[in-house]
């Protein structure tokens, strides 16, 4: 009896709470949308994953921050560079606001709040490399709550 009692507690949590997951595009990638919503359908969190393991080249590599995202995650993956790379995060003017290096062979990941204003704002991810040979890969994920 306790056992059914709590598998039917746990079933009105279950169908309390839906997931919705439908892809978006942009530029540079396929994304994927998450939204999690309670059952009057508000969502109370989300997240959109704008590029997904892009090759960085010689042009600036950008993507949407989504307006009520205020929140982004960055991750530069340099497991296969034979060199540092220097990342170099920009705003919609184009002012650097972060720059930080990834050695050879490592990753990293960064985080970022207040990013994003009502209106549409663009982010560009720049590198660069002693050699100018990259081997580096960029993936961006945003959401409304911390990541």
């Amino acid at each position: 009896m306790k056992k059914l009692f709590s598998l039917m507690a746990l079933g009105l949590v279950v169908s309390n709470i839906s997931l919705i997951a439908m892809p978006i595009s942009t530029p540079n990638n396929v994304t994927e949308e998450v939204v999690v919503t309670d059952d009057y359908g508000i969502a109370t969190i989300a997240d959109i994953l704008k590029l997904s393991n892009v090759s960085l080249g010689s042009s600036d590599t950008t993507w949407e921050q989504t307006p009520g995202y205020t929140y982004a995650r960055v991750y530069i993956d340099n497991l296969k560079g034979s060199e540092p790379i220097t990342i170099y995060l920009k705003d919609n003017n184009g002012k650097t606001f972060d720059t930080f290096t990834v050695a050879a062979g490592k990753t990293a990941t960064k985080t970022y709040s207040d990013l994003t204003t009502s209106s549409r704002n663009d982010y560009a991810i720049s590198s660069t490399t002693p050699s100018g040979v990259k081997n580096a890969t960029a993936s961006v994920r945003i959401g409304t709550d911390p990541l």
